[in-house]
């Protein structure tokens, strides 16, 4: 997690209570309660809301006079979880540190300790976790000068990434002038060049603005991209138009960099729709008409997995356009930063195991071994890619994922709200299938909110699976207890597998 790198014991459990107390809000609660929805001890919970209630009379213009149930809803009522998570991370020394080196010009230390009230001994105690990371993805944090060392693409990716997650839902870095200055510059390049790829979606996300304030902060304070970047494979393709430069700036060789670095981030982030985007469709059409290590290796992935079962040996170019797309990215970003970067995907705990089991993943691996040819120059990248690869592909090639898979049989009444919110919690878990026979599941495990064994007898056999019992009214602990049972059963399953044991 994110926050795992900034967060020191006491804001962790904090921000573990806090999340409980939205989910039970306008809700009966008890300091009991609490401590058994966030597992942790009756003294830990009540520190906690003492600290939280604190937290938020700093936070909400309105007063109570006690710390209790309702002054807590009247408090919290419109303070989002993510933006008391902003506020636990704006009171951590380590994250305002790095907020600060990344947004000045020319930072100094020692102003730094001086306005905290820190020693430079102990600020390099609290930056190390975050630092460490950094030197994990080619950057350093120099603690004698105090500034970043590494390529310039990999420190923007560096900052992209923690301004991403650590403004979630929670503002504008370099505050709202700037913002708008973001949507002018956008404004402007839609209206100059209309009816290109990079401008097709009038609406752009939050990490495209954030990427371009990346790009001109840089930019502002003397760190441009140096001109052996190589960014003329996105820029240009045999019988393709050169993309123009978009981005301005004094030199020509500045304003062709940068636009790359532009491009770059336009089509980095995943595809997540269901239909293929503009940028997806030039995307695929460019790295074809170059035919280079990108598309050996992606459309060579493809045609691995499709031969792999007869049954899609009929696939049409069109089935996997936008897998296609996706693995274009990926292998163009790995291929260009020369190995690993920073990614969002650094931080997500959920599938961290996710590509640990079963056919799939050893295909892909299978993949790796026997690259030949150009594409042949990313097998080194293997161990760092294989997660991410899997992510994307498991989607379009589920009968090579199943394998593995925790089978789940639901015995809950239908046409209930409750049906239908366990059904899609369960639809956003990967290691987890329905099971197909509701009457004679092959089942792993059985989710019910059926509290008789003889009613559960009779529809499933005395030699039923396991049973989860479920409630009708679920908060978001039950979930987040739910999701942790299925992954320690399906790790269980996978262990009993690959040693021979029968579960």
């Amino acid at each position: 997690m994110f926050e795992a790198y900034f967060f020191d014991k006491r804001a962790t459990i904090n921000y573990r209570v806090y999340r409980v107390l939205k989910a039970l809000q306008n809700t009966a609660f008890t300091v009991n309660k609490l401590s058994q929805e966030a597992q942790l001890s009756y003294s830990q919970t009540y520190n906690a809301f003492q600290d939280i209630m604190a937290d938020l009379q700093t936070m909400s213009p309105k007063t109570v006079s006690t710390a209790d149930e309702e002054a807590f809803n009247i408090l919290a009522q419109n303070v989002s979880v993510d933006q008391y998570r902003f506020h636990l991370l704006n009171h951590s020394m380590a994250f305002a540190f790095f907020d600060y080196l990344f947004k000045t010009p020319t930072p100094d230390v020692h102003d730094f300790c001086t306005e905290h009230d820190i020693s430079i001994s102990t600020l390099r105690r609290r930056v190390e976790p975050f630092k460490a990371y950094l030197q994990s993805k080619g950057v350093t944090l120099n603690t004698s000068a105090w500034g970043l060392e590494g390529s310039e693409l990999r420190i923007r990716m560096v900052i992209l990434n923690f301004f991403i997650l650590g403004y979630r839902g929670a503002g504008w870095p370099l505050g709202n002038a700037d913002c708008e200055l973001c949507l002018t510059e956008c404004s402007r390049i839609a209206h100059t060049y209309q009816g290109q790829w990079f401008t097709a979606d009038p609406s752009l996300a939050k990490q495209d603005l954030l990427a371009m304030m990346v790009q001109h902060m840089r930019m502002q304070q003397g760190n441009v991209l140096p001109q052996e970047v190589a960014f003329t494979r996105l820029t240009q393709a045999p019988g393709a138009q050169v993309l123009p430069d978009v981005i301005q700036a004094d030199k020509a060789w500045v304003s062709t960099n940068e636009s790359g670095f532009f491009y770059f981030c336009r089509i980095h982030f995943l595809s997540l729709g269901t239909k293929p985007t503009a940028a997806d469709h030039w995307l695929i059409d460019h790295f074809k008409r170059r035919d280079s290590v990108v598309a050996h290796f992606a459309d060579g992935l493809i045609h691995y997995l499709v031969a792999q079962n007869p049954d899609l040996l009929e696939v049409t170019a069109h089935d996997h356009e936008l897998l296609r797309a996706n693995l274009y990215r990926i292998t163009y970003s790995y291929w260009l930063f020369g190995g690993d970067f920073s990614k969002r995907l650094d931080f997500y705990d959920e599938d961290r195991n996710a590509a640990a089991f079963g056919r799939l993943p050893a295909l892909i691996d299978t993949y790796f071994q026997n690259l030949e040819g150009d594409a042949a120059a990313m097998r080194p990248y293997q161990g760092i890619m294989r997660r991410i690869i899997y992510g994307v592909v498991r989607d379009d090639f589920p009968e090579l994922d199943a394998d593995h898979q925790l089978s789940v049989a639901v015995l809950i009444e239908p046409g209930t709200f409750t049906l239908r919110d366990i059904l899609h919690f369960l639809d956003g878990i990967s290691f987890v299938k329905l099971a197909e026979n509701t009457e004679h599941p092959d089942a792993d495990v059985i989710i019910t909110t059926l509290t008789s064994s003889e009613l559960i007898d009779q529809y499933y056999g005395n030699d039923h699976a396991p049973l989860i019992q479920w409630q009708t009214i679920a908060q978001e602990e039950d979930y987040y207890r739910l999701y942790a049972e299925l992954m320690r059963r399906h790790e269980e399953k996978n262990g009993n597998l690959s040693t021979g044991v029968e579960g």
